[in-house]
């Protein structure tokens, strides 16, 4: 008696689900529509078209930091007052002073500014990512497991293939 029943119930059942789904025969644009849909589209396209070359001009003035104004300390005191003065103002929380931090420390590029460039790695502004990341691969050194050493093989390598 189940196996009668239940075939029974599922046809009723998507019948019943068929006859109340009735779909509405507007279409989803008319032509007006899609003429507003495209200008809107074709508007969008030239605002984006144009950050992007407002932003190719801004990265190329900012992956060349002036280094005619900078000079790198001298004595210990100063490195430490200049690593403890761009530290207050990678804390602070304007952008531009945490990408004029990455900029100072590129132009320096003493290895104790590693701390300070991985922070900028993890910044919220692209911009600084982007300058910490051109910063921090000045640092980068290859390493010995990855040169490759050509030299005699093994006495035994026919037994080993």
């Amino acid at each position: 008696m189940n196996q009668i029943l239940a075939p029974v119930f599922a046809i009723g059942l998507t019948v019943l689900l068929l006859s109340l789904n009735k779909r509405s025969k507007k279409f989803l644009f008319k032509s007006t529509a899609t003429n507003t849909f495209s200008k809107a589209n074709q508007s969008q396209s030239e605002l984006v078209t144009s950050f992007l070359a407002s932003s190719n001009e801004l990265s190329d003035f900012e992956s060349t930091p002036k280094k005619a104004a900078w000079k790198a300390p001298n004595t210990l005191q100063e490195h430490i007052s200049l690593k403890k003065h761009l530290q207050k103002q990678m804390r602070s929380g304007s952008p531009d002073e945490r990408l004029q931090v990455m900029h100072t420390c590129q132009i320096w590029g003493h290895r104790s500014t590693l701390p300070l460039l991985r922070k900028g790695l993890r910044d919220c502004d692209s911009r600084v990512v982007l300058v910490a990341a051109r910063a921090i691969s000045k640092h980068k050194a290859v390493s010995p497991l990855n040169r490759i050493q050509e030299g005699k093989p093994p006495r035994n390598v026919s037994l080993m293939r």
